[in-house]
């Protein structure tokens, strides 16, 4: 079909096959291109690949072979687990501790001593705060409309009937103050304060509140105070999550002497009448763990009547610590406090305490386990780059066009593609280099290291020495030598890879820095523009994303130009070869019709 209608009419001649066939050879030169194009995107995926594999073995796999966590980890025992454990640092010294734990130290802590309805006399449970605060026949009724400005709320409170309605319903009916011991310091004022926060309760709150709403208030109070109600048994709890005796809970009833009055009625209780009745309804004694017993009901008024938690006591080596909370850190061990240390009392009434012992030492399974991982890690990332860079590309196999894949399946689409993708980084220096200098960095010795092991064969981490077959570069552990290397020196493994006394001097760095710092080199740093390496030659992103200006993104771009610009030469092309053709048509048109006018007169 040409441009203008069916050809070959006049002439009998297949015009679109011969088009067709002129430019067929258009058409290679545009598959050509296409084919470098592609070959252009695969490249720079396969470079991204590599960036990704790379920068999160870095991030997130190499770092944690530099971690005294990992490499230096230690372990700890007690001779007596049921009064202290203890979990130890890298930086702790392998040494036994004597500790005995004295005191323990508890929260600030409240509790119901009796049920709630029990305690206020009540036959009959409820757990309705208005119950207990002398208000009753509460009817609440909502707007239909949805209008709360007509809401209503009424109920009997000192032997007389109130009827409330919008914002009237808002009033405050209970009020009090939360303080946990702590301060904090205002940063408009610089001015240093106790933290505290204001719960109240209006009627309209009052119209459903219960003690599970009471317990909500204050547990979003934002203080470090914290309430609970149990339905089960009837009982409420206040406490401070953090132990010690500085950190309390400090009820105060705000002193608010406003009486209620809805234009008719007028209460004879004040609000805080009513919040102390509510408060001390609780039936709240303060919790002894010391004596584990609840003591006699607080009397909660205006006034500051901070409860207070108790601090432990702790004598680790000589030396008597007090803590807030039952643990405590101490050169680099921390001591979890279970219970007192068992104690005698002579006839002078003297108590002596027995001592525990926490011993700290290397955890050799745990540094060997890490050692072997770092060495599967290791070779995983080697054997990768080899593969890669070793793998020869298959000339028989170029990138498949539109045209060629119309004449296969998708299963022989992906077959062709997988072995048109392979060899794509065959010999490429940049791998190459990364390769060789992986190698050089775990082959090097660590200066400023003193003893022995200042290498990781010294330590039984060897480097294949076959430079030429599929082992060529990989690590092997010999693991009775290293066991051997831990035991005549503990902090062998963690100087060699992480060496924390590492100077200026490349030399001293660590088995991990050395590693870090050949596998940037070859990422490459900085703007893609100017970077070297991974960076720069195919950017951070794949193919998709031509626009980082890396050499291989250029490249993508530059051929996607050319290709561009072809096609419109060759559409170009074609219009020309059909116009021609469509001249061709209409002169033997011309001259078939002349020569059948001319017969008409010989005829």
């Amino acid at each position: 079909m040409g441009v203008n209608g069916i050809y070959g009419l006049s002439s009998g001649l297949d015009i679109d096959s011969l088009v067709t066939q002129a430019m067929k050879a258009k058409q290679n030169q545009y598959d050509s291109m296409y084919r470098k194009e592609q070959t252009a995107e695969w490249t720079k995926d396969a470079y991204n690949e590599w960036y990704k594999k790379l920068t999160d073995f870095q991030n997130n796999t190499l770092y944690k072979y530099a971690l005294s966590s990992g490499m230096d980890p230690k372990a700890t025992a007690s001779s007596n687990s049921n009064v202290v454990t203890a979990t130890a640092g890298g930086s702790a010294a392998n040494i036994s501790h004597q500790v005995t734990v004295t005191d323990l130290s508890s929260n600030a802590y409240l509790k119901s001593t009796e049920t709630i309805n029990t305690a206020n006399g009540r036959s009959t449970s409820s757990i309705n705060l208005s119950d207990f605060i002398g208000i009753s026949n509460v009817v609440y009724t909502p707007d239909k409309g949805g209008d709360t400005t007509k809401d209503k709320l009424t109920f009997t409170m000192d032997g007389k009937n109130f009827t409330l309605t919008g914002s009237q319903m808002d009033k405050t009916a209970l009020s009090f103050t939360i303080k946990d011991g702590t301060s904090v310091k205002n940063t408009d004022t610089g001015i240093t304060a106790p933290t505290s926060y204001q719960v109240k309760f209006s009627y309209r709150d009052l119209s459903d509140g219960t003690f599970n709403d009471l317990a909500a208030r204050i547990d979003e109070s934002g203080t470090n105070v914290s309430a609970q109600y149990d339905s089960v048994h009837d009982s409420f709890s206040l406490y401070n999550k953090l132990g010690g005796a500085a950190n309390n809970v400090d009820i105060t009833v705000d002193n608010d002497t406003s009486t209620l009055s809805d234009g008719t009625s007028t209460s004879t209780s004040t609000i805080t009448d009513r919040t102390t009745k509510l408060l001390n309804s609780l039936s709240l004694g303060k919790y002894n763990a010391s004596s584990d017993s609840l003591g006699t009901p607080v009397s909660f008024s205006t006034s500051s009547n901070p409860i207070t938690g108790t601090d432990g006591s702790v004598k680790i080596d000589g030396k008597t610590y007090t803590t807030s909370g039952n643990t405590i850190s101490v050169d680099g061990v921390t001591y979890t406090l279970i219970s007192k240390s068992p104690s005698t009392t002579d006839s002078n009434n003297v108590t002596t305490y027995a001592s525990s012992v926490v011993s700290v030492s290397t955890d050799i399974d745990t540094i060997v386990k890490n050692v072997k991982q770092f060495v599967d890690d290791y070779n995983s990332i080697l054997s990768g780059l080899k593969d890669d860079i070793n793998e020869k590309p298959d000339k028989d196999y170029t990138p498949l066009t539109d045209a060629d894949k119309k004449t296969m399946s998708s299963d022989q689409i992906t077959a062709w593609e997988k072995k048109a993708k392979q060899g794509l980084l065959y010999n490429d220096s940049t791998l190459s280099n990364l390769v060789s200098n992986m190698r050089s960095a775990v082959n090097q010795t660590v200066g400023g290291i003193g003893g022995g092991y200042n290498s990781l064969n010294n330590i039984g981490v060897s480097v294949s020495s076959d430079w030429t077959s599929d082992k060529s570069g990989i690590l092997s552990l010999d693991e009775s030598k290293l066991r051997q290397a831990l035991s005549k020196d503990p902090d062998s493994v963690y100087k060699l890879f992480a060496n924390p006394a590492a100077s200026s001097d490349t030399t001293s760095y660590g088995i991990v820095k050395k590693l870090n710092n050949v596998i940037t080199s070859s990422v490459g740093t900085g703007s893609i523009e100017t970077a070297s390496g991974i960076r720069g030659l195919a950017g951070v992103t794949d193919s998709t994303n031509i626009s980082d200006q890396s050499f291989w993104g250029k490249k993508i771009s530059d051929w996607k130009d050319k290709m561009s610009d072809f096609q419109t030469a060759m559409d170009k092309y074609r219009d020309s070869l059909y116009s021609q053709f469509d001249a061709m048509e209409t002169a033997i048109s011309n001259l078939n019709s002349q020569a059948g006018y001319i017969s008409s007169f010989l005829g």
